[in-house]
């Protein structure tokens, strides 16, 4: 039997879409940037998917099937941690929880909501700082997140902001009135993002 060849990369995220986010885009992309690599993304769906990189977990519903997601989910990272990938991309510090014991290169990808998120006591506050102190290398978001990283686990992070593609501008033709005040922002409407706060800034 011909041995199966070490992945360059594994990338562990809770959810790949549905439900369709910025970290399960960003995990894609990440995948993505690595065409010519042997890469492997592992996370809980609610479909099941074409792409052979992809390792689905399927998703259950209720609170018994959330348990037995999470147990399927920590069994399918651990059965991917036996091919000894040269990385491990982590896209959550939950979703790095089945990393703990693996001592291969680790990154962990944080986010300001996903690490100030409500905590069901004083073990899941304490498992969040093991799993930042263990990580290899630490991926903020911002530097608000780089801030909470130093904070809560008192480790230091690159900072590496999430951006749209570049489109070059199609038409230069109008312009704004310079009284106007115009703010695009893109983002799911949620009060982690802060839009009431912006529209009370600028009102």
């Amino acid at each position: 039997m011909a041995r199966r060849r070490r992945p360059d990369l594994l990338v562990v995220s809770a959810y790949l879409a549905p439900p369709d986010g910025g970290i399960q885009r960003l995990a894609v992309e990440i995948a993505d940037a690595f065409p010519d690599r042997d890469v492997r993304l592992l996370g809980v769906s609610s479909r099941p998917s074409t792409d052979s990189r992809v390792v689905i977990v399927p998703q259950r519903t209720g609170r018994l099937g959330s348990v037995i997601t999470l147990l399927r989910f920590t069994v399918a990272v651990w059965r991917e941690l036996l091919r000894r990938p040269r990385i491990v991309h982590a896209m959550t510090w939950r979703a790095a929880v089945p990393l703990l014991a693996y001592r291969g290169a680790t990154v962990l990808y944080c986010h300001g909501a996903e690490l100030v998120r409500a905590f069901n006591g004083r073990p899941e506050i304490a498992l969040r700082r093991l799993v930042l102190r263990r990580m290899t290398g630490i991926v903020s978001n911002s530097r608000f997140t780089e801030g909470l990283v130093k904070d809560v686990g008192d480790r230091s992070s690159t900072v590496i902001n999430p951006t749209l593609p570049f489109v070059p501008e199609q038409n230069t033709h109008h312009r704004v009135p310079d009284q106007d005040l115009r703010i695009l922002g893109v983002a799911r409407l949620s009060p982690d993002k802060g839009f009431d706060r912006l529209i009370r800034t600028t009102s």
